[in-house]
């Protein structure tokens, strides 16, 4: 419904004045209405007017572009005067087009069409780059054309040559109906009304021709269409209301009424517009053949004092071949305004104390609802939908309640009720009281609530020493013992009114003691004292227990500690925590202890020399707290190791290089390696056994010696230094090579043990010219000087002698080693003169 502010405004300023002269009671004291019987209520007499019914007839015709109507208003569709208006279509004729031949896309020739120098590509017909070519269409029908037209979606560039359309004509020929634009793609169309395109037997074609390399062109969308004219019938008119009343009523409704017999075989539409000559808006109208008359509602279209009222027939097409009338006796806009009234008459209310009053008023005010209006508004509201409520906590009593309500016309209706608020409820509690339990050392805290329309004035408890009391809450004034306490509480409102209730407080220890941190696995190194500080917690205080009481302790702070020395082993312990009360927790743990420490060496491993034939004995020496419970070498086949670490050979040591390991391990199988090298070398020359004196021969007599010499490797090789004069063989036999002649040799002879070291002896020779001869004393005194001829055979008793002696006579050589070159040069000096002399001899 619009707005209808003019009136609205002034309608409430009437009321408000009406109210204010003819109701007294809007003022009253409302104290005659509380604690006591209400007053009677003097009762309000509605006073309202019903908006008189006005009916705006049809003014005039504006227009009647299409049909005809006889009798036109005024003098018809006006009063009840049995004057119709009839309303009478005409026939008119119209044309429209429609497609008789379409191809949309093109992938090859379509049947029934043909086609020269034409390929087809994404969809499309183009040229195929050659010359000239064309496609042309297959035949239809346009006998009952009014007009022909040929469109084709085309695209392409041929600036200096031709893309054509052609008719087929009724004569059998074909007729350029033009040339297509090579401008940008789209639509291009060519038509004509000639008689000679209307005929059974219409096609179209499309050419090119004289196309170069670089002219080209594609199409699609081929279209042909025909327009064909047709009859209707049809009525429209156009109608005018004036000075109409809008805004003014509730009800605006449109009424049509049909003279009686009327009827027709299609509808009327009916379009409604104010201040529009063209109305635009279709009223929803279910049936206008003229057999039923109309009523529709037109309010939300009924805007300004002049409007315009379009009727028309709803069937215009070609099957329309009979013209319809519609015959009107009346039409016009009728306002009009239902009174109000209540639909639910109000009633007495009962109120309690503190509860909110929700009481909803219901009334009917077809226009709508201006204003709800109460005598008190100190105590009670009624909101803009009717629903009465308190303003305020009202206290007890009985208030009348004089109630009005007026719609936005003005019209008034009201009604007379009483509100008795009446306090009949004691105290009550909020939330059930419960015995309570509370954990031993917690703080005791238990709120209680109660509630009464009236109010609480006061708290009671009966033990003051233990606990106190405060609005309801209780807490604890000291630490509480355990046990139970038995407590009654006792609230009272403002009336006096109270409500007791006895509960228990029961004060228990059923809290286990807490660690601080849960105990885990411990390890410790083997040799090690073992430490764990523990920590738990309890209100109560608490004792330590541990299972294992053999190896281990625990004191007063949680700390265990061992009391013997662990050996390597998992220790599974339970630690048992007590509080005063009993309560325990407990918690197990392994301590593995473990030796993860190796041996350790006193001294390194150290690369050793041995004289080739020399006992080895090596003493190693390392630690462990466990102590080394086994010794192990690498080479078992020449080498053993006992359980103090000594390393000895028990083999004869060839000379080379021994790379050993040596492992020590302790107790608990910890590993220590070592590693050295042993090189055993030979060094020593062999030894002379016998050193055989100045061999003296007669005159050409042959040199047969037996030299003797040994080693602990072995005599190899023997070598003599004169070879054209001498010889010796493997064995050490010297020889020489023939009679010797007079006078004096001397031979170098060298014996080569296994490992290549030699030891040489210098053997004087003289072979005399008579058996009177002798050697020279001097020379033989030289010699012996020289430490060469040692003259007897030396046996020893073992190899460690053998050895002993070697190493003497191999220092002796060395010491006297100028000596013997000293003789030696002597010797080779004086050879000419002994052999002088032996000549003169």
């Amino acid at each position: 419904m619009h707005t209808k502010k003019n009136v609205k405004i002034i309608l409430t300023i009437v009321i408000l004045l009406f109210i204010v002269g003819i109701s007294p009671t809007l003022t009253s004291d409302n104290s005659q209405f509380v604690e006591g019987t209400v007053d009677c209520i003097k009762p309000y007499e509605s006073k309202y007017v019903i908006a008189e019914e006005i009916h705006h007839y049809v003014n005039d015709t504006l227009s009647n572009p299409l049909g005809t109507h006889t009798t036109p208003p005024p003098g018809g569709m006006s009063l009840d005067n049995a004057v119709a208006t009839t309303l009478t279509e005409t026939q008119y004729s119209s044309s429209s087009w429609s497609t008789i031949q379409s191809q949309s896309t093109f992938s090859s020739t379509p049947s029934g069409w043909s086609a020269s120098g034409i390929d087809y590509f994404g969809g499309y017909f183009q040229d195929d780059g050659g010359f000239s070519g064309s496609l042309e269409g297959s035949t239809v029908n346009t006998t009952d054309s009014l007009e022909v037209r040929f469109t084709l979606y085309i695209d392409g560039d041929w600036p200096s040559q031709f893309v054509t359309a052609w008719f087929w004509n009724s004569t059998g020929d074909w007729v350029q109906m033009g040339d297509f634009s090579d401008a940008s793609a789209g639509d291009q169309s060519f038509s004509s009304t000639s008689g000679q395109f209307q005929f059974n037997g219409f096609k179209v074609k499309v050419t090119y021709g004289i196309f170069s390399g670089s002219e080209s062109f594609q199409a699609n969308d081929w279209r042909v269409e025909e327009r064909n004219s047709w009859n209707y019938h049809a009525f429209q008119g156009v109608y005018t209301f004036s000075d109409l009343s809008y805004n003014t009523h509730y009800i605006e409704e449109l009424v049509i009424d049909f003279s009686i017999g009327g009827g027709s075989t299609e509808n009327l539409a009916f379009r409604f517009e104010a201040g529009d000559s063209t109305p635009d808006y279709l009223l929803s109208i279910p049936d206008t053949s003229g057999n039923v008359d109309i009523v529709v509602n037109i309010s939300q279209y009924l805007t300004g004092p002049l409007c315009y009222l379009d009727i028309r027939d709803t069937s215009r097409g070609s099957s329309d071949v009979a013209a319809n009338g519609w015959a009107i006796d009346r039409m016009y806009i009728r306002l009009s305004e239902p009174p109000p009234t209540w639909n639910i008459l109000p009633s007495d209310q009962i109120l309690e104390y503190f509860d909110p009053l929700s009481y909803p008023l219901d009334a009917t005010l077809t226009p709508a609802v201006d204003m709800w209006w109460l005598n008190d508004t100190i105590n009670f509201d009624v909101d803009g939908a009717g629903v009465l409520e308190n303003a305020t906590i009202v206290p007890a009593g009985i208030y009348g309640l004089h109630i009005f309500v007026n719609d936005t016309w003005g019209r008034t209706i009201d009604s007379i009720i009483t509100i008795t608020v009446q306090d009949t409820i004691d105290p009550v509690w909020t939330t059930p009281i419960v015995n309570q339990a509370k954990e031993y050392g917690n703080d005791f805290e238990y709120i209680l609530g109660a509630y009464d329309l009236a109010g609480i004035k006061s708290w009671n408890l009966n033990d003051s020493i233990n606990f106190n009391m405060d609005n309801g809450n209780i807490t604890g004034n000291t630490l509480l013992e355990t046990g139970y306490y038995w407590l009654n509480v006792t609230v009272m409102d403002n009336n006096d009114n109270s409500l007791s209730e006895i509960f228990s407080v029961f004060i228990n220890d059923t809290v286990d003691p807490v660690w601080e941190f849960t105990p885990v696995n411990q390890f410790r190194e083997y040799g090690l004292d073992f430490v764990y500080d523990l920590n738990a917690t309890d209100l109560a205080g608490i004792i330590w227990h541990i299972n294992d009481t053999s190896n281990f302790d625990i004191d007063n702070e949680g700390v265990i500690r061992n009391k013997t020395a662990l050996s390597v082993r998992t220790y599974g312990l339970l630690v048992i925590v007590e509080d005063s009360h009993g309560n325990t927790i407990s918690a197990s743990f392994d301590l593995l202890v473990n030796d993860t420490v190796n041996p350790e060496w006193i001294s390194n491993p150290a690369n050793q020399f041995r004289e080739y034939g020399d006992q080895f004995i090596y003493d190693l020496d390392s630690f462990d707290l466990a102590g080394i419970n086994t010794w192990l070498i690498s080479d078992t086949q020449n080498f053993t190791i006992d359980s103090s670490g000594v390393v000895s050979n028990k083999t004869f040591l060839a000379v080379g290089n021994y790379s050993l390991q040596v492992t020590a391990i302790d107790a608990h199988g910890n590993f220590l390696f070592g590693y050295f090298i042993l090189e055993v070398e030979d060094t020593t020359p062999p030894i002379w056994d016998v050193v055989p004196p100045i061999q003296e021969l007669a005159y050409r007599e042959q040199l047969s010696l037996q030299l003797y010499a040994s080693d602990i490797a072995g005599i190899v090789h023997w070598m003599v230094n004169d070879t054209d004069t001498f010889n010796i063989d493997s064995s050490g036999f010297l020889t020489s090579l023939g009679n010797l002649e007079d006078g004096w040799y001397y031979v170098e002879v060298t014996a080569v043990d296994a490992h290549g070291v030699n030891s040489s002896l210098v053997i004087g020779i003289f072979v005399a010219l008579s058996t009177t001869t002798t050697p020279d004393p001097g020379l033989t005194l030289l010699l012996t000087i020289g430490g060469i001829a040692l003259g007897t055979v030396v046996l020893f008793a073992s190899l460690r002698t053998w050895r002993a002696v070697q190493r003497d006579r191999l220092k002796q050589i060395e010491d006297g080693k100028g000596e013997v070159d000293t003789a030696l040069d002597y010797l080779e000096s004086i050879k000419p003169d002994l052999e002088g002399k032996d000549e003169d001899t």
